[in-house]
């Protein structure tokens, strides 16, 4: 029997989806964030200017799924390092 793909929320949009879907990105201990597959606490991200801009302009002090503060300039320059490799 085929085991069912987990889902995951993206804290772009808010829209769950699966999680080979969407892009991971990990939070540095120095608060810095990357995009990763490594272990250890991550967030997803749909592959869209959309929900990556949804994500760098919201009003959010910490990201719950990470457990870390993510300050808009750690979100603005994780938005820099993934630019290239968006769609469209």
């Amino acid at each position: 029997m085929k085991r069912a793909e987990p889902i995951r929320t993206c804290l772009g949009c808010g829209r769950r989806e699966k999680k080979g879907r969407l892009l991971r990105l990990t939070a540095t201990p120095q608060g810095r964030l990357i995009p990763a597959r490594s272990r250890g606490r991550g967030g997803y991200l749909h592959a869209s200017r959309e929900c990556v801009n949804a994500f760098v302009n919201a009003r959010m002090k910490n990201c719950r799924s990470l457990r870390a503060v993510c300050s808009r300039e750690a979100r603005v320059s994780y938005a820099a390092l993934i630019e290239p490799s968006l769609p469209g």
